[in-house]
Formats: structure tokens, sequence, C-alpha cells
């Protein structure tokens, strides 16, 4: 599974993933709403969060992604309304 980073989500900015919960093998549908860079790290990282929406209701925890293009990469979600989750991105560039 490959680590996606800010290109990859900002190339998917109105797409809809398929999301796959870990502790349950449950199947959902999110779309990437938003995408936020941070330059709060500084120099050599790269800081960012996602804002999924869905219809379906997707618990705390981690999830796999995927996209016909861009493969599969696990993220963590937190519910931020009763239809959006983030994701918080650091890598070390």
């Amino acid at each position: 599974m490959e680590m996606w980073r800010l290109d990859t989500f900002r190339s998917l900015l109105g797409q809809t993933l398929v999301a796959v919960e870990l502790n349950n093998n449950s199947r959902r549908s999110v779309k990437v709403s938003e995408v936020n860079e941070s330059k709060s790290l500084g120099e050599g990282w790269e800081a960012f969060s996602v804002i999924f929406k869905s219809d379906e209701a997707i618990a705390q925890g981690s999830l796999e992604l995927s996209h016909e293009s861009h493969g599969a990469t696990a993220v963590f979600l937190t519910p931020i309304s009763e239809n959006e989750f983030e994701a918080i991105f650091n890598h070390e560039l």
C-alpha cells in the first residue's frame, strides 16, 4: 500500500473513493471535499488535512482508501460532523 501525498489528494478533490473500515471490513463511499495545506512544520515537511464527506456513518478509526488510478492507502479518519470526516498528514519530504 502506498502513502498518498498532498499532490495526490489535490488531484482527487471532488472525486469519490472507496473506503473500507479496517476493524469490520465495511465498505463506504467518501468524497474528497477539501485539501488544506499547513506550513506549521516548516521546510522539509509536508503537512496537510483532508476533509471527506459521506452519506453513510463512519466510525473513527483506520480505513483503507482506494481509487482506480492511485491504488490504495491507509488513513485514520476522525468525524468532525455528522457527514464530514478529517484525516491529518505530516510527512518528512
